[in-house]
């Protein structure tokens, strides 16, 4: 029943689709060990040249539309034959308990039935199982021809998208396209997608760079926030940290520290260690450096609440451990 219904359906289905080079086998999706990526590849594989791929997939997935909904009405249908039955078996029951007395006779009869109902319905419901798993892989299988689909379309458009400025539709594009990946990666025509994508992505990070740099100089946390949401959505938010720890803590802390270098105190070229003279000038430096520091720390730590309340505690440790990693280097 659940092929003659597809097979209907198939048969109204367009001249495109009988065209196709692919036909739909319902044993296909019956296997429990049924394997989707390995479905899709052979339908891409029987996508003739002189078509693109995304009308083939298009025409495809169509099909296992038409053929999905034909189990989900057989489906609905068994079901609701098994439902009804129910009322029936239940009202017999109670008629039986309360002439149990007077029709013994009868009632070993009815259980025999109902024995035999049971049996039935059993055998009814292993086999809404199976179409019920049926309906689910061919529903993966259209699933994962719509992600392929929309991946070409995508990978085809991505640069006019880059092209328009727009850094949060670039973002949005990217995310799909990471998405569809996770779906669709062992498809053999997109076996180079991820890294078009990963450079893509480094694109978007080096579009978005400078204006994240003007933003945290500028205490801007509106801006700032702004772009780290695109930077979230593709994946990238370790350039947050690290640019936000160069330029609000390293390279301003630094800039104090290499001052007081560059006046000759720590001068590691000569060959005499420093003097008297220069250590107790470095004495003398070091605790106006140290209330420079915790000052920075504490405006550090409400700028960030404020702009990043997420990750406000994770930057601003990471900015001082890279801070204490260039100084020592310096």
């Amino acid at each position: 029943e659940e092929g003659k219904g597809v097979s209907a359906r198939e048969e109204g289905s367009g001249e495109s689709l009988r065209a196709s080079v692919m036909s739909i086998s319902m044993a296909d999706f019956d296997d429990p060990s049924f394997d989707v990526k390995a479905w899709v590849n052979a339908a891409c594989a029987g996508c003739p040249d002189d078509e693109s791929v995304e009308k083939f997939l298009a025409e495809v997935e169509m099909k296992l539309q038409l053929a999905a909904e034909d189990i989900s009405l057989a489906l609905e249908e068994q079901s609701n034959a098994g439902l009804n039955r129910i009322p029936r078996a239940v009202a017999e029951i109670d008629r039986v308990e309360h002439d149990t007395k007077a029709l013994q006779t009868r009632v070993q009869g009815i259980l025999k039935r109902l024995n035999d109902a049971e049996g039935s319905s059993r055998e009814s419901v292993r086999r809404l199982t199976r179409v019920d798993a049926v309906k689910g892989r061919m529903e993966a299988a259209r699933d994962t021809l719509r992600e392929a689909a929309g991946l070409a379309e995508l990978m085809a458009s991505v640069e006019d998208v880059f092209a328009a400025g727009n850094v949060r539709s670039m973002a949005d594009v990217l995310a799909s396209m990471r998405r569809a990946l996770k779906v669709v990666g062992g498809v053999p025509e997109f076996q180079d997608a991820p890294e078009k994508v990963d450079a893509l992505e480094r694109r978007l990070e080096q579009i978005l760079k400078p204006e994240l740099v003007k933003a945290l100089t500028a205490s801007d946390a509106i801006k700032a926030e702004e772009i780290r949401d695109v930077l979230k959505i593709t994946g990238r938010l370790n350039a947050l940290t690290a640019t936000y720890a160069e330029t609000r803590v390293v390279a301003p802390m630094l800039r104090e520290w290499n001052a007081f270098h560059a006046d000759g105190v720590e001068d590691e070229s000569r060959a005499t260690p420093p003097s008297a003279a220069d250590v107790r000038r470095f004495v003398e430096w070091l605790p106006g450096y140290a209330r420079k520091l915790h000052d920075r720390l504490q405006r550090e730590l409400q700028w960030t609440r404020t702009a990043f309340p997420k990750e406000h505690g994770a930057l601003v440790s990471s900015a001082w451990i890279a801070l204490s990693r260039r100084v020592n280097k310096a």
